[in-house]
């Protein structure tokens, strides 16, 4: 089982949101599915990779868009709070 396939969704950052609305980061996308796909790591396991698809439709045109799996975290902001 996936947190996806319990409702996580994949993170957004808009570009344009961030500067029109003040908002960066947030959970975004829907029909968000997450699966064991039929490509299989070399070795003598035979691991199954798994994908993680989803549909979103952009707010702004001409945007810039990011999307990640968890908060990004830089090594600056690291060094700032330790």
């Amino acid at each position: 089982s996936s947190l996806y396939n319990e409702g996580l969704r994949p993170l957004m950052y808009s570009e344009k949101r961030a500067k029109n609305e003040g908002i960066g980061w947030a959970r975004g996308g829907q029909e968000t599915v997450y699966y064991a796909s039929s490509i299989y790591s070399r070795g003598s396991e035979g691991t199954a990779w798994h994908t993680l698809t989803w549909t979103f439709k952009p707010e702004y045109d001409r945007d810039t868009l990011l999307f990640a799996h968890s908060y990004p975290y830089t090594s600056t902001k690291l060094h700032c709070e330790i």
